[in-house]
């Protein structure tokens, strides 16, 4: 558990005690009157332009704002400290507004996300001041002793007495666990009415998960799951059923399941300016041919497993099981040290049928051509000589 030592100055208040108010809206602006800069900022959140982000998408958009706020590399001190504060934020903002999913955040719900991390990043430095023992969990003689410390934090709010702690611990254990620090403290710091709606929902979705029986264990198979295997024929069942809850964009276009690429194609209904296709092509990455260490994103029954390659590899490592939500994952040393890679495609390929000055390249991630106009040095997914307008504007 990283400790608020470790964070850096910027984000702490003039005490050093809670989280500075300042510096968190000027990096994430939750004001109803930012809507620009917010627009903006929604931009880089969604890369792949589908009106949807995930938590992963925004775990790599949060890490990389606060690396650009603290001119660091790699992983900021934020991130790694209020890691959890981010999940619950995130849990309490999606599937807010009308016909929009539980498993991702839209637009129209990025203000209340960056609201939800400011509350929640608050709620979780109480508390981590409470937690004297750093085991995540407060218990009773753990509140009562930093109670002081509780109220002040809370400010105008902070009267809470030590037999309050019956009314955090909801589940009566003992103790209180984050999730219901989260559900309780809300109330004390965020006046936002639509997130406060949304905590009695998560905690009856809460005690209805851990009320459900568990699940039979899944018996360890010698096979290679069909879910890792990149020359597979036939869809698993679990993805040929379109879950209710599934975004629009991704019901309109339905996604097959793949393991080799990042991107998912803007909804099908989504009609772009001609102008824009002169740009170049958005989240374009290209991988040097003889470079096999690119990552693989598996995505397979509603989970996804993201893979790469670390500094220390090696083949002498025993097999591993992974069970998670229902869903098994088979490691073993493979033969090859090599990965898999498609077959390797010319990066540039002139073309006769092609104007003069131009050629056709493919991009290894969104496994599509695009074309290359070396007069202009710019790029486009259409094909010049299918566009009659296009042609007579170089003609």
């Amino acid at each position: 558990m990283t400790t608020w030592e470790s964070v850096a100055r910027l984000w702490k208040d003039e005490e050093g005690s809670n989280f500075s108010r300042t510096a968190l809206e000027e990096w994430f602006p939750a004001d109803p009157s930012k809507k620009e800069q917010r627009a903006e900022l929604w931009k880089g959140l969604d890369g792949n332009g589908n009106g949807y982000v995930s938590l992963a998408e925004y775990d790599g958009w949060f890490n990389a704002r606060t690396l650009q706020a603290e001119k660091r590399r790699l992983k900021s001190s934020l991130f790694v400290y209020a890691r959890p504060a981010l999940v619950r934020a995130f849990d309490l903002a999606n599937g807010v507004q009308k016909n929009s999913n539980d498993d991702y955040a839209t637009k129209s719900e990025f203000g209340l996300l960056l609201l939800g991390t400011h509350a929640a990043l608050r709620i979780y430095r109480i508390f981590e001041l409470a937690d004297e023992s750093k085991d995540r969990r407060v218990s009773r003689d753990e509140f009562a002793h930093r109670l002081e410390d509780v109220n002040k934090e809370l400010g105008e709010n902070g009267n809470l007495v030590v037999d309050d702690f019956d009314s955090i611990d909801a589940d009566a254990s003992g103790s209180v666990l984050l999730d219901e620090a989260i559900a309780f403290f809300l109330a004390k710091i965020c006046t936002n009415t639509k997130l406060l709606a949304e905590v009695p929902k998560k905690v009856k979705a809460a005690k209805k998960e851990r009320a459900a029986p568990p699940q039979e264990k899944i018996v360890p198979q010698k096979s290679t799951p069909p879910s890792l295997k990149q020359t597979q024929k036939s869809t698993p069942p679990s993805l040929k059923q379109t879950p209710k809850s599934t975004p629009p964009s991704l019901k309109q276009t339905p996604v097959k399941a793949k393991v080799d690429t990042f991107f998912f194609e803007p909804p099908a209904d989504v009609e772009r300016p001609l102008q824009e296709d002169f740009d170049p092509p958005r989240a374009l990455q290209q991988h040097d041919d003889d470079d096999d260490d690119y990552p693989l994103r598996l995505q397979y029954g509603g989970l996804e497993v993201l893979l790469r390659p670390t500094r220390t590899r090696g083949a002498d490592v025993a097999p591993m099981d992974l069970n998670y939500h229902g869903v098994q994952v088979s490691l073993k040393p493979s033969s090859s040290s090599k990965s898999t890679k498609p077959s390797k495609t010319p990066r540039s390929a002139p073309s006769a049928d092609l104007p003069a000055g131009w050629s056709r390249r493919y991009d290894q991630t969104r496994r599509r051509h695009y074309y290359v106009d070396h007069n202009t040095k710019t790029t486009t997914w259409r094909n010049p000589s299918a566009n009659p307008l296009f042609v007579k504007s170089i003609g």
